[in-house]
């Protein structure tokens, strides 16, 4: 709980009165956040930039949090709120989400397709299609647990059916995000319907920048995420190499979708040799990481690999089609459905800047990243030799789907030799998943060796 002593309109402290209590507050509270990006460095300052009411006793800040190091600044958006009657800042809690009143107020907002004020920009709340101004009085809602770089507040109807899906991003970046505009694309222009509807969003603008700070979406009822179902079913000694073909299938579906948009934003491209450049260039950077100075030894054919586009395994790409992916492909991103799956959060990865997020790339990086979290999954349920039979499943299916379809061939989305471009996205995988282990979990790093150990065999 904060502490402080304003008696003015809710959330209209000056900002000095509140970058002072924000200061000791976010110190202790920003780190015990998942979603929060400066994990492990110190907090040097908070700077509030902007502010709002969104009613009595909700409120919207906007916090730019510095830390000791070489990274810039990152902005913040914290949701506050005070019991009802409430002013000010004294007693009022920063997790806003944690609390009824302030979730239905989002709600309310976004039903009401309204466009609120902010100190220094307006917040725009946009609803597509009807229905939800007459759910949003006897709407119920509560925070999701699966929690990353965002929050989530699922809301349900009047009769207790959870049906929409509030994402709130907290670390703002500028520009268009791919979790509002893939979907959206999506239904607009194709008839892929795997993937969560996007009903809605919330825009904050400031100046020329222009930020998606909330979406909208269907809930799909499920059986919870791909790596939930894949660990029980393993558990359970069960077959699964039908509902992998499945999502190969589907996960071909969605590529051949993707590339059917004809949206400038979306359109195919060719692959030019300074594409494949750049992707080298930034494995070669990945593999250099001062993070992985123990392991360099095991790096070392990787890197020579890298040092000439020729034998990194890319130079069959070139002329191929590059679109828009999903961008962080995994068992975690697909819903298990009674007999199905859909395919969702097309945020990208959290580290890269949006402008990377948005980049067109390569099909096989999808599906190298499957291809690695299944591998995980297989060290999870302690059934390595598992591991074979679920990439062939999931990879023949995914294959036959997107050739079946005309996406192979030179001039397609697929080179005429998969293997060697397919190495390279995986590679590059098990080495940013190494760094991720080295930093947050020490004692998975037996993973992605093996994967690195088993792709660098001479072929």
């Amino acid at each position: 709980m904060m502490q402080g002593e304003a008696k003015v309109e809710p959330w209209a402290s000056e900002p000095a009165a509140l970058e002072a209590q924000l200061q000791a507050d976010l110190e202790a509270w920003l780190p015990q956040q998942r979603w929060f990006a400066g994990k492990g460095a110190t907090i040097t300052a908070v700077k509030v930039t902007d502010r709002a009411a969104l009613g009595p006793e909700t409120g919207w800040l906007l916090a730019q949090v510095a830390t000791a190091g070489p990274e810039p600044p990152a902005s913040y958006q914290l949701l506050l709120s005070t019991p009802a009657g409430g002013a000010g800042l004294g007693g009022a809690t920063l997790d806003g989400p944690g609390v009824a009143a302030a979730r239905a107020r989002w709600f309310q907002r976004l039903a009401e397709a309204a466009v609120v004020p902010t100190a220094r920009g307006e917040l725009q709340f946009e609803v597509f299609g009807s229905g939800l101004a007459a759910a949003a009085t006897a709407a119920t809602s509560r925070v999701g647990s699966a929690e990353q770089s965002n929050t989530s507040i699922l809301y349900a109807d009047g009769a207790g059916t959870t049906r929409w899906v509030l994402k709130l991003f907290r670390q703002l970046l500028p520009g268009e995000n791919p979790e509002f505009e893939i979907p959206r694309a999506l239904a607009e222009h194709t008839n892929f319907r795997r993937v969560p509807a996007a009903l809605g969003r919330v825009l904050y603008r400031t100046g020329n920048d222009e930020y998606t700070i909330a979406t909208l979406q269907e809930f799909i009822p499920n059986d919870g995420d791909g790596w939930a179902y894949v660990l029980r079913q393993l558990a359970a000694g069960a077959d699964i190499r039908a509902d992998l073909a499945r999502l190969g299938r589907r996960t071909a579906e969605l590529h051949q979708a993707l590339a059917s948009i004809p949206a400038p934003a979306f359109r195919p491209q060719p692959m030019s040799a300074a594409d494949l450049d750049h992707w080298r260039r930034r494995a070669l950077s990945g593999a250099e990481d001062v993070r992985l100075g123990s392991y360099r030894d095991q790096l070392a054919r990787w890197r020579a690999r890298l040092a000439d586009l020729d034998t990194s395994g890319l130079v069959g790409l070139e002329g191929c089609a590059q679109i828009r992916i999903h961008g962080d492909y995994h068992l975690g991103q697909v819903l298990k459905t009674a007999d199905d799956f859909f395919i969702f959060d097309f945020e990208g990865e959290p580290a890269r800047p949006l402008s990377e997020r948005r980049r067109r790339g390569c099909v096989l990086q999808d599906v190298a990243g499957m291809l690695r979290s299944l591998s995980y999954a297989a060290h999870t349920a302690g059934q390595p030799a598992w591991q074979a039979a679920a990439r062939k499943s999931f990879l023949d299916s995914y294959l036959e789907t997107m050739r079946r379809k005309g996406a192979g061939g030179p001039a397609g989305l697929l080179p005429a030799q998969v293997a060697p471009a397919l190495a390279f996205f995986e590679l590059e995988k098990a080495v940013y998943e190494l760094r991720y282990e080295l930093a947050h979990r020490p004692d998975w790093v037996t993973v992605p060796l093996a994967g690195l150990t088993a792709l660098l065999l001479p072929s």
